[in-house]
């Protein structure tokens, strides 16, 4: 076995190693060197958006040409996922190897990346033609390291380092270094009332028209040192756009839509083979396309990780900022598709346990389905297939949640729980666009509470940007869901801390 396969959460990175314009090398000759960018100048923070990154770059150096901005952006974007114990593999202006190393301190912004270089021989390599060896850092995919054959033995004092590191973590890192060393495939089922396009291009298949109920089953593939909490896609800047690769980002692959008939039969089969016959089923919020909901179908069941199978309804949302009026209007007359798509999967596919999460505006749907479905004499025994109700970030009016829909919820018996953060910027905008009415996924002064949903205030958890996908961006939150789904746990159970505020209990994510 060699290095590359025994270290903790492999992820390795090309540097070269040459002093430029924008990033230079101390000590080069030492055993130790030092790798600094002048961020200080770009006003560059680790929070930041890839697009912030490109404006900020672009900001800083107006008369570069749109090659060297886009080279500069990647290496600044590359470097803020480098950790302690990641391996670095250092390359000259021709491509070739020249030194191999490890980084041994946390890379922090406006500080360096130190490197300890391992005192090994190898036969001369090159990475020419497997990387573009004029980027300054870049990550190496595991295809490409097996291809390289570098030498299968290095220093054991850094293998045992990561193996102490490895000893240490609690199961919020287990779960990312488990899901993080391969990448896979992950196979989802689908409902949704999208016009399908028939466009060759799968990630425009379904538009965003109104249309008849259709199911059907798909494929996303998840990259080799994936990130927990990230859905790796292509840079992207207005019109301009990376291709996706699979070996870097989350792909949505094959698709296959199916009749009614035979889409249930297939679940069926499907549970009849499972031990846990527990289903997951995820309702995206507005501003989403059904390439981007299955992906994030797919990063979350794959991140929890969730122990049955996994699946999303995906209703016409236009995929624009600008479309939120007119969303509001798809979501509700997507709601009686989306209701018979549920009442199909309780009574025909075999699942024992299904769990619902709806993001957003996808609460919208799912609220009002679920108080549609209590209301129906006849399905009252099966409802008590559903375990566990999710409301992240729900734009719902509170008022309308408490008077019009809540008392029909209470009806149905499985646990729910509402996420909510005073950092959501999208829920601040919405409620100024609704008159200032807060939305059900408030937090602080208008946190919602009541006595039959536990509220998880998840304000202290890790931000960035409008901080509205916080529940599926987070590793602590995704650690809260893997109780929360594959175990049952209640709030207390999951480490959280109890509050009280007017009479009546909540759960605050500690600091």
């Amino acid at each position: 076995m060699s290095f590359f396969d025994s270290v903790v959460a492999p992820k390795f990175f090309a540097v070269l190693l040459k002093n430029t314009e924008y990033s230079s090398w101390s000590n080069l000759n030492q055993k130790e060197s030092e790798l600094v960018f002048p961020w200080p100048d770009l006003n560059i923070r680790a929070t930041q958006s890839q697009a912030d990154i490109y404006i900020s770059v672009t900001q800083a150096f107006p008369d570069l040409d749109l090659k060297s901005i886009k080279s500069i952006s990647e290496s600044i974007i590359t470097i803020t996922k480098v950790k302690a114990n990641h391996g670095i593999i250092a390359f000259n202006e021709s491509g070739m190897i020249e030194r191999i190393g490890i980084v041994s301190n946390e890379f922090a912004m406006n500080q360096s990346l130190l490197v300890k270089w391992e005192d090994v021989e190898f036969e001369p390599k090159t990475l020419f033609g497997l990387i573009d060896i004029n980027q300054e850092i870049q990550p190496i995919s595991k295809r490409i390291l097996d291809k390289l054959e570098l030498p299968v033995a290095l220093q054991s004092e850094v293998l045992k380092i990561s193996q102490l590191n490895h000893k240490d973590k609690v199961e919020i890192f287990d779960i990312e270094e488990f899901k993080q060393e391969e990448g896979g495939k992950i196979k989802l089922f689908y409902g949704t009332n999208r016009n399908n396009t028939n466009a060759t291009d799968i990630n425009e298949r379904y538009g965003s028209n109104l249309s008849d109920l259709k199911y059907g089953t798909c494929t996303v593939s998840i990259p080799q040192g994936h990130t927990q909490g990230e859905i790796e896609r292509p840079f992207s800047f207005w019109v301009w756009k990376l291709k996706e690769n699979e070996e870097q980002h989350i792909v949505l692959k094959d698709m296959e839509e199916l009749p009614e008939s035979a889409f249930f039969e297939k679940l069926k089969t499907e549970f009849s083979g499972q031990d846990d016959k527990s289903a997951l089923i995820f309702i995206h919020g507005y501003n989403n396309s059904f390439a981007k909901a299955a992906m994030r179908t797919a990063q979350i069941a794959w991140d929890v990780p969730f122990n049955g199978i996994a699946g999303f309804y995906s209703w016409p949302a236009e995929s624009k900022v600008l479309a939120y009026f007119d969303d509001i209007e798809r979501a509700d007359a997507s709601i009686p598709q989306f209701t018979s798509f549920i009442e199909g999967i309780i009574q025909r596919t075999g699942v024992q346990k299904l769990h619902l999460i709806a993001h957003s505006m996808g609460n919208r749907i799912m609220a009002t389905t679920l108080k549609d479905l209590s209301n129906i004499a006849s399905m009252s025994q099966q409802l008590k297939i559903i375990q566990q109700v999710v409301l992240a970030a729900a734009d719902i009016d509170q008022d309308v949640f408490r008077n019009s829909i809540l008392p029909s919820l209470k009806n149905i018996p499985a646990h729910k729980t509402i996420y909510s953060s005073d950092k959501d910027s999208a829920l601040n905008i919405s409620a100024i666009v609704r008159s200032g009415r807060p939305r059900v996924g408030h937090s602080g002064t208008n946190l919602f509470l009541t006595n039959s949903i536990d509220t998880v205030d998840a304000s202290n958890a890790p931000s960035s940007g409008i901080n509205h996908s916080y529940v599926f961006d987070t590793k602590e939150l995704l650690t809260d869901l893997h109780y929360l789904l594959n175990k049952g746990l209640a709030p207390a159970d999951r480490r959280l801390r109890r509050k009280v505020k007017n009479g009546l209990e909540f759960w605050l994510f500690p600091q």
